[in-house]
């Protein structure tokens, strides 16, 4: 699968919500970026993974999360 930048609207609330968001992606070797922005409550994911997998991924830190779509 080609590398895409996935967008996920995530609720944080601090920076402890968006490190552990963070780490849980982290760990993910097809993961190849991470952009998180505790103010506008976004993150941007560049993977070749399915954009369920990290949706999925991202709901095991126990946030309330959505997959918005593909950015450019």
């Amino acid at each position: 699968m080609a590398t895409q930048v996935y967008e996920f609207n995530v609720e944080m609330t601090c920076d402890g919500c968006s490190g552990a968001v963070k780490r849980v992606l982290q760990r993910l070797p097809e993961v190849s970026n991470i952009n998180i922005s505790l103010e506008q409550q976004k993150v941007l994911v560049t993977t070749t993974l399915p954009s369920a997998d990290i949706l999925a991924k991202i709901k095991k830190t126990g946030k309330a999360c959505s997959y918005v779509g593909i950015r450019n």
